[in-house]
């Protein structure tokens, strides 16, 4: 299995055009094209995960924040992020970035579920994702696990719905030429036989991986489809989540869940921690500044890794309560979550690890 290959299955699940276009993600230093011998999954890519990463033998070390964010025009080693890029390079060792695509389609859901919360709508809306239908005609006995194999791969997949499709049956022939190896019928014969048309849905994010499934799953060597982009529908996608719990909360026991989930090195907190509240906000990271987005959502406890004085200010005078649980406690989760997700679909002969980097904050109590 090659680097890149390992980067399909990134991409599909946080897709590179769901990242904020201030951001850098993906590939952003080494070769692709060689051999993974192992990943190393961080929140920093700092040069102590890339040490990690060597003592490891991984040759990818996929992180959360860019190693490379602003324009550089030159690298000195004897500084970040030129030291991280020298060691890299020694090493052979590449380094790729899932940021806010990942914030958009894992952080905070994971957080979420982490917390025990139902949080399930996106806080703001950066986009939409384009939709595509999959026509695919597959012998008729085929059908059914063709069409697990395209839902397993994440098409038919609908709002809250999965395993959606349509079928409709009818006769197809065709005459195999020279050189064909047909699954049915003989080479310089017209074969005539009952084939059903499959129609599913392929967010563009698996569109690939689904194409994939399609070509291995089907048992024609030249299966017939279309690939149709939809100019209605689509799934919205974006920074932050918000949801409505089934019954009121005090803030303290949120808290208390927080604090239970990732263990925060400080938990502070703006707002009366006795209020009763309903809907409620989260988004990891330097999330504080979409405070507004969050009055916006009528949510009443926004939870976030970092708020700036003058936003805490502001949303104390709405009325939004804020706890501020840390920027790296907040993303810290999500690489035992990407770890998980990769070790589904990558065969145990690449190891795939987690990196856990010290806080660079010490609290010091009086």
């Amino acid at each position: 299995m090659r680097i890149r290959d390992i980067l399909a299955h990134l991409e599909a699940l946080a897709p590179l055009s769901y990242a904020a276009g201030w951001d850098n993600c993906g590939m952003q230093f080494g070769d692709p094209d060689r051999p993974c011998t192992g990943v190393l999954v961080t929140v920093n890519p700092s040069l102590a995960a890339v040490e990690a990463a060597e003592r490891a033998g991984a040759n990818l070390v996929v992180a959360h924040h860019p190693l490379l964010f602003k324009a550089t025009k030159n690298l000195d080693t004897r500084r970040e992020p030129g030291r991280t890029v020298e060691a890299l390079a020694k090493a052979g060792i590449a380094c790729y970035a899932a940021h806010t695509n990942l914030d958009a389609t894992a952080c905070n859901h994971h957080l979420a579920t982490l917390f025990g919360l139902p949080l399930d709508r996106i806080l703001q809306v950066e986009g939409t994702e384009a939709w595509y239908k999959l026509v695919a005609w597959v012998p008729t006995e085929a059908a059914p696990a063709l069409l697990e194999a395209l839902w397993a791969a994440g098409a038919g997949r609908i709002g809250p719905y999965d395993q959606a499709s349509f079928r409709s049956e009818g006769t197809a022939t065709f005459r195999p030429l020279s050189g064909a190896k047909p699954a049915v019928g003989s080479v310089g014969e017209r074969h005539q036989g009952p084939e059903t048309r499959v129609e599913v849905l392929v967010p563009a994010r698996v569109r690939g991986a689904v194409l994939r499934a399609l070509h291995e799953a089907h048992p024609y060597e030249v299966p017939a489809y279309d690939v149709v982009r939809l100019e209605n529908g689509g799934e919205p996608y974006g920074i932050g989540l918000w949801g409505e719990l089934p019954e009121p909360m005090t803030v303290q026991a949120i808290a208390e869940r927080v604090q239970a989930a990732i263990n925060p090195r400080s938990l502070r907190l703006v707002g009366d921690r006795a209020r009763l509240v309903r809907r409620v906000g989260v988004c990891s990271g330097a999330g504080g500044d979409l405070f507004g987005a969050a009055l916006a959502q009528g949510v009443e406890l926004f939870i976030t890794g970092e708020v700036r004085y003058h936003a805490a200010l502001e949303a104390e005078a709405q009325g939004l309560a804020m706890l501020e649980a840390g920027h790296q406690a907040t993303e810290q989760p999500v690489v035992a979550f990407v770890v998980d997700h990769l070790k589904a679909l990558v065969p145990n002969t690449v190891p795939i690890t987690g990196f856990a980097e010290p806080e660079p904050f010490e609290v010091l109590t009086k």
